[in-house]
């Protein structure tokens, strides 16, 4: 067992029941209805990719059995501050598929516009991958100015605020 702390790898049991860790340690003389012999290999956390574009590709089984087998087990996504979510308009959810079109395709189950609790529900049992959530600045001040270059308006900044 290596348990993500920096401490030397150790012998140890995980007891899982249904989909969580209950135990870890000796577990001498506990049974179980389904026992995985991990002798000889690593048995740790998984690992979190911080800095993945992959709000879209987390729904493909290829990319999440990619990621996986890697390890990693979690997604932060949101990222460099753009994501689908929160647009509140067509034309912000638009924007935001073709910024990614090129790195992380569409998003396969929504055309927009997409709040965060719609998002961060679309992942739920879609995928094998468990998502973390930045609220991205870019897709709210998009939902909010539009395609403006210029500073935000003091009605504006109430508005983006409003959104995170």
């Amino acid at each position: 067992m290596l348990d993500g702390t920096g401490s030397p790898a150790f012998l140890a049991d995980v007891g899982i029941t249904g989909s969580e860790i209950t135990a870890v340690g000796r577990l001498t003389g506990a049974e179980a209805a389904t026992v995985i012999d991990a002798s000889g290999r690593h048995v740790m956390p998984g690992l979190i990719d911080c800095h993945v574009h992959g709000d879209a590709l987390v729904f493909d089984p290829e990319v999440q059995l990619a990621a996986l087998r890697q390890g990693v087990t979690t997604f932060v996504l949101g990222q460099d501050g753009l994501s689908f979510a929160p647009t509140s308009t067509p034309e912000a959810f638009a924007y935001a598929t073709r910024y990614f079109a090129a790195v992380n395709g569409a998003h396969p189950g929504a055309d927009g516009p997409l709040s965060v609790a719609e998002l961060l529900a679309g992942y739920d049992g879609a995928s094998a991958l468990n998502t973390v959530y930045l609220l991205p600045h870019g897709t709210i001040r998009y939902d909010v100015m539009g395609a403006a270059e210029r500073a935000a308006s003091a009605g504006e900044l109430a508005a983006m605020l409003a959104r995170v």
